[in-house]
């Protein structure tokens, strides 16, 4: 990382803060001057590659989508063989690692998870400030972990200043920045750590997961179940680095019926992890397994009208196979609320029947 020169803190004193945004490498207290208790970040090499490319994604996804394939999959991102992902197995697991692509660098990767979770904010005139919102809210709602220190909910206690929340986090960052390389501060990487902290890449990545297998199950198809997630960010003086670490259990369709969140039949296990200096990501854990035979209760022959009727009613809290086939899916994390809101459902209905038996027991 390079100093920052005599003549180039001269410079500072002669240029407006719209200028100085589109340099990078800026003193410590630069950000805290310049954009604290704003709702703006700077603009830097990430932010501006970022709105400039997207009408290109827009050219792209619709040749993409009049050829029936998605604008981005997983193989765009890993790179994979053909014994990688076998399809027509009722039942496997798959224990590897992936290098990234050069076809979808980490620039472009960071753009695409905005592109295709967030294209609304392109089609706005405060593109910054809808950015620096949705860091602030998704550090707020995550585990962070700085150089061993954690950073979470209880961490920004209850400001629910979104734009505050990014300010702190920011400062956070530069201060290990400051501490652990040098006196003067390269914003695109502060940036792209900030941009990096939103759920869009998780988001993203679980969708390429997803349809992947999709692919390899057809006609069955998926969704992330109860996941649980952490954000490792290191900076010293040999590595800036962010470590994304995803666990869930999946739920599965089988036979194409529809989900079954009562019978999650099969857990995915990674670990991305970015190299923010060099510009390179990797998945350098994966692990997936499934059983299509556990996606649901044992089958039985449905003897009478009675039972049918039954099956019927259990099929109101069952999740249609629709929510994760058209497309990349919006958020699979909100996936985790159906099944728990279909066993407190049964639960009550079990308590609301009990109470009314035991009353008339008592007027007997």
């Amino acid at each position: 990382m390079k100093r920052f020169s005599r003549k180039n803190i001269k410079k500072f004193k002669n240029k407006s803060i719209k200028n100085l945004s589109k340099l990078q490498i800026v003193p410590v207290n630069y950000y805290s001057k310049n954009f604290k208790d704003t709702k703006l970040i700077p603009k830097t090499s990430i932010i501006n590659y970022i709105f400039s490319g997207y009408n290109d994604f827009l050219s792209r996804q619709k040749i993409t989508d009049s050829q029936g394939v998605f604008a981005l999959d997983f193989n765009n991102c890993f790179i994979t063989n053909s014994d990688t992902f076998k399809s027509g197995l009722r039942s496997n697991t798959i224990n590897l690692s992936f290098k990234m692509n050069p076809e979808t660098p980490l620039d472009k990767l960071i753009a695409y998870s905005f592109y295709l979770k967030q294209s609304y904010i392109f089609e706005k005139k405060n593109q910054l400030e809808d950015i620096k919102y949705q860091i602030g809210k998704d550090v707020k709602r995550s585990k962070i972990k700085i150089n061993e220190k954690i950073y979470d909910t209880t961490y920004y206690k209850e400001n629910e200043n979104y734009y505050s929340i990014a300010d702190i986090f920011y400062q956070n960052i530069i201060d290990e920045l400051y501490k652990n390389n040098n006196k003067n501060i390269n914003l695109n990487i502060v940036n792209k750590l900030g941009l990096l902290s939103c759920q869009n890449i998780l988001n993203l990545i679980t969708d390429l997961i997803s349809l992947k297998l999709n692919k390899i199950l057809e006609p069955e198809t998926n969704s992330v179940f109860r996941p649980k997630f952490a954000n490792i960010i290191k900076i010293n003086h040999d590595e800036i680095s962010m470590e994304l670490t995803f666990k869930s259990e999946l739920i599965i369709s089988r036979d194409g019926q529809p989900m079954d969140p009562e019978y999650p039949c099969g857990n995915l296990e990674f670990s991305l992890y970015i190299d923010i200096l060099h510009g390179k990501y990797k998945l350098k854990k994966f692990i997936l397994s499934y059983d299509i035979n556990k996606c649901g209760p044992e089958i039985q022959e449905v003897k009478d009208e009675s039972d049918k009727s039954k099956s019927n009613l259990k099929a109101e809290y069952i999740i249609p196979a629709s929510i994760v086939t058209a497309g990349i899916v919006a958020t699979p994390f909100l996936i985790s609320a159906l099944g728990g809101k279909k066993k407190r459902i049964k639960k009550q209905k079990k308590n609301q029947k009990t109470k009314k038996e035991s009353k008339n027991k008592k007027k007997s």
